[in-house]
């Protein structure tokens, strides 16, 4: 793990301060000063500006501590510190509600840590540590320092004076020892701050002793009214019950800066006071980057005229109250998806991060009720297992007044699932859809979860016939790897699954030539037995059970058995793989069974007796349709096959091709193909082609299927024979792609 801090120096007698506090009450540490701002993994380009930001200063606010509530160390004491330079870029998804701190103490020690925070509470500190010179981030790992350790000696003597040495020698046996010359430093740290010119600052969060607490409050609350204090909630019976578990994931300020970006160049030059509305507001990410953006860019006029912020977690409400209340946001701690639910004025500007509850996590009650509210909104319809985000979009069109502009960040998974079929028809049919972005899946997107993520900017507005939106797709939107525009009509009649309209990365071949999997195979379902448990079984026991090989056919075990994506042959034709199964077969009559192989027909027997059910394996309606009923399907061994159903492995896509050499057939769990009679003859003649043509169907598989699949809940990837066969193959040397547009 890596990490983005601002060190502190020995550039200021300040900073000296700060080090020898660190120092006296840590002497064995290897680590300065610092408040990180960002943790993060590896390579990611999503940092590089924050590699790049310069700071010129640090407000030291007070002392504060870490588990001092729990009584469980480690106990930490450390400077509250506040920065509108370093907010913006500050990233801890995992610790939603850390602010910028550096840390004096961290230790196992209660009782001393409880003596120094008061101590550090009995002096006065709000002052602004201004930089010698602009600052930049360092960049180090978790547990490697790679900075020089400060002279502790000569800053020491410097603030202090003699004793460096003894301290060293008996800090361990006597902590009151640390106490004196914590006290010491901080006396000349008072001296230093009063006989020199350093700004007195205020904090720029609310206070506690600002937080009103009273009746009129609380009736306020009581009728859902929007201006409100949620700190002054704290009575049980104003605690809302969360319907569902926590499923909310901090937005990455790059992100944060994207949806601002968005958002502000929808609205145009026409409306220039925004009223911002996040109905998840979280700790106020979205509203920052809003603000941050406006005062950067101020030469063009935008004000935020009013900010309201929502949310259904208490605590969420508090940490954005307290953030930016004196900033101008208003916080509502409410369930924004109710109908009582008092908005205030409707917004011209939404940006909104939902959150990502899938269907399993609402309970049945509130999904009942969020789905009529849903309805009654748009006039849309949601599936039963969508997404809290679904209904979270479609309801929240009630706070969006004409003309509004909203942007939302959304699992990608709904431009393909059946059930986000709801937010497509709204974006195509309800309003005007602008820009969808796409960042690229490849990319860890959230620090702390493995979603896919998409921007989508629309306004509520009419949409108009002739409608073009862009497309992009990327790491970031500054520099998108592709970009294009869309026809309104295009994403309506493809409105079952638009990931592979929008994120389509077809090979220039395949564009010119357009040979899709139906010019080149056959494609079928495998076999649909009715009875697997029956029908299908271990070699071993159909010679046990004495079960003829004419009524057998060698069968494919299930995909995750495949240990390659070729199978080879043995020598009687069965694949050469483990389990070796097998799938009766058999057109004879039943009486010549009877006769011939009576061992046999003992066992069709069993499947007339009525199971646990009530109903006959021969009285199933698949099976009771066939003559005779233990006769499948007619399907020749495949010479290609695909996973019909998969998810997501490391270093292969969720649905992928096989080579077949054998003589087994397979179950509906693939997709059966088989040459067109001109592939096969070239095939034939050339026998190295087979390679050839499976490296394509996979390079196709990856980059074409893998973005056309439908995707159900617990990230199941489906796909159907319609579907594949007017899907484009790519990969194909050019010799035969004009071999093959030649047929």
């Amino acid at each position: 793990m890596n990490y983005f801090a601002l060190f502190l120096k020995e550039n200021s007698f300040i900073e000296k301060c700060i080090l020898l506090m660190r120092f006296i009450n840590n002497p064995s540490t290897k680590s300065r000063p610092h408040i990180t701002v960002r943790l993060f993994k590896g390579n990611d380009s999503r940092i590089d500006e924050a590699k790049e930001r310069q700071f010129t200063y640090l407000n030291i606010i007070e002392p504060g501590t870490f588990n001092f509530e729990k009584k469980g160390s480690p106990y930490v004491v450390f400077l509250q510190c506040e920065s509108e330079e370093l907010e913006g870029i500050e990233y801890k998804p995992d610790f939603p509600y850390s602010r910028l701190h550096i840390t004096i103490y961290e230790g196992d020690d209660y009782v001393y840590a409880e003596k120094l925070y008061q101590l550090l509470s009995s002096r006065k500190w709000h002052f602004r540590l201004t930089f010698d010179r602009p600052r930049r981030l360092e960049q180090q790992k978790v547990g490697i320092k790679n900075y020089g350790k400060p002279d502790f000696r000569s800053i020491f003597n410097e603030v202090i004076g003699e004793g460096f040495q003894s301290f060293l020698e008996n800090n361990e046996k006597d902590v009151e020892i640390k106490l004196d010359l914590m006290e010491k430093v901080l006396h000349e740290l008072d001296l230093y701050l009063k006989n020199n010119e350093v700004e007195a600052v205020e904090s720029f969060y609310s206070e506690a002793e600002q937080w009103e607490d009273n009746n009129n409050e609380k009736n306020k609350y009581r009728q859902m009214q929007i201006r409100f204090n949620p700190l002054s909630i704290e009575e049980e019976s104003f605690i809302l019950r969360k319907p569902v578990r926590d499923a909310i994931y901090i937005t990455p300020p790059e992100y944060a800066r994207d949806m601002v970006k968005c958002g502000v160049v929808a609205l145009g030059d026409n409306i220039k006071e925004i009223d911002f509305g996040d109905s998840a507001i979280g700790t106020g990410t979205l509203f920052l980057a809003l603000r941050r953006w406006i005062d950067e860019k101020q030469h063009n006029g935008y004000r935020i005229r009013s900010a309201i912020g929502v949310d259904i977690d208490k605590r969420m409400a508090e940490e954005a109250y307290v953030r930016y209340h004196k900033r101008g946001l208003e916080v509502i701690y409410g369930d924004a998806l109710l109908s009582d639910i008092d908005l205030g004025k409707k917004r011209n500007l939404m940006l909104v991060n939902p959150p990502f509850n899938r269907h399993e996590e609402i309970p049945k009650d509130y999904r009942e009720l969020i789905y009529r509210n849903a309805k009654e909104q748009t006039g849309i319809s949601v599936a039963g297992n969508a997404g809290l985000y679904v209904y979270h979009l479609l309801i929240m069109d009630k706070w969006l007044r004409e003309d509004a502009v909203a942007v939302w960040l959304l699992p990608t998974i709904f431009m393909q699932a059946k059930y986000g079929e709801a937010i497509r028809t709204y974006l195509l049919n309800k309003v005007q859809l602008i820009k969808v972005h796409i960042y690229n899946e490849e990319k860890e997107q959230f620090d702390n979860t493995l979603v896919s993520t998409s921007i989508i900017v629309f306004r509520k507005r009419k949409n108009e016939e002739k409608e073009r939106i862009l497309i992009s797709y990327g790491d970031s939107m500054e520099n998108p790897i592709s970009c294009k525009y869309v026809q309104r009509d295009t994403l309506l009649k493809n409105l079952d699954n638009w990931r592979g309209i929008l994120n389509e990365r077809e090979s220039l071949n395949a564009v010119r030539y357009r040979i899709t999997f139906n010019d080149l195979f056959e494609i079928k379902r495998g076999v649909a037995t009715g009875a697997n448990s029956f029908f299908v079984m271990a070699r071993e026991k159909a010679i046990h059970l004495q079960i003829p090989d004419i009524a057998l056919k060698p069968l494919l075990p299930k995909a995750r058995y495949l240990k390659s994506s070729v199978i080879e042959k043995k020598e009687d034709g069965y694949p050469d793989v483990d389990p070796q199964l097998v799938i009766i077969d058999c057109d004879l009559d039943e009486t010549i069974i009877k006769e011939l192989y009576p061992n046999f027909y003992d066992y069709l027997q069993l499947a007339k007796v009525k199971g646990d059910d009530g109903v006959a394996i021969v009285d199933r309606f698949l099976i009771r349709n066939r003559q005779p009923w233990y006769k499948q399907e007619k399907r020749e061994p495949p010479v290609f096959l695909l996973t019909y159903m998969g998810r997501n492995k490391e270093n292969c896509p969720p649905l992928y091709f096989i080579w077949n050499k054998s003589q087994a057939i397979a179950l509906n769990t693939y997709l059966l193909l088989y040459p067109r009679q001109w592939l096969l003859d070239k095939l034939i003649e050339n026998p190295m082609m087979y390679e050839i043509v499976l490296e394509a169907l996979n390079k196709s598989a990856k980059e074409i299927v893998s973005t056309r699949t439908r995707i159900y809940s617990g990230g199941l990837n489906k796909i159907e024979p319609n579907e594949l066969r007017k899907m484009p193959v790519i990969g194909l040397d050019e010799d035969s792609v004009k071999i093959f547009s030649q047929i």
